[in-house]
């Protein structure tokens, strides 16, 4: 029927949505995650109005509902295109991974002049923090860029901006220092195109 095909149209269009985004953000791995939530879903789905509910609960890694998952936004995101939730203007799209103390690392990219490089600002919410260092790669680096505490705000400190180059796929990590020069955190952030 009409009904049924139109369904089809837009959960289909969502789901491939998902998979361009999940690809920008995993790569080939990204196409395996979006399959396995498509495939997942179809278990539990009786109407693909319920599709999205029923992703992100999948998509959830921390075994609690009421906190967002690491690629929450980015699910909402695509999702939101086919008119299946309303769209969030939140940003996991950079953030690759965090654990632990690494929660409390937050990660902007801010506007340039220049389309070669972006600054990239860290939000930290950790007591100790002291002092960022930011370099290309997944591993702590030789040669990072050291920002310093620019403001603070209640347990928030905003570290000055790292200039830094913006190709897609590109990854950084973020180290947080504490005054005496110990590691008290780290996140990778890994640019994508939108």
């Amino acid at each position: 029927s009409a009904r049924l095909h139109h369904g089809a149209a837009i959960i289909g269009g969502a789901f491939w949505e998902l998979r361009k985004r999940m690809m920008n953000k995993y790569g080939d791995a990204g196409h395996e995650k979006a399959a396995a939530l498509f495939f997942s879903h179809l278990k539990e789905a009786d109407s693909y109005l319920a599709s999205y509910k029923i992703v992100q609960r999948l998509a959830d890694d921390d075994n609690n509902t009421t906190t967002r998952h690491s690629d929450w936004c980015l699910i909402n995101h695509a999702f939101s295109v086919k008119g299946l939730t309303k769209e969030d203007p939140c940003t996991d799209d950079f953030v690759t991974s965090s654990a632990g103390a690494d929660s409390k690392i937050f990660a902007a990219l801010g506007e340039s002049a220049n389309i070669n490089v972006t600054p990239l600002t860290i939000s930290v919410g950790l007591d100790q923090a002291h002092t960022v260092k930011i370099c290309e790669g997944r591993e702590s680096c030789s040669n990072p860029s050291a920002v310093q505490v620019q403001s603070a705000a209640g347990e928030f400190k905003i570290f000055a901006p790292a200039t830094v180059k913006a190709d897609d796929g590109l990854l950084y990590n973020a180290e947080v220092f504490d005054g005496a020069g110990r590691s008290v955190g780290r996140r990778i952030i890994k640019f994508s195109k939108k």
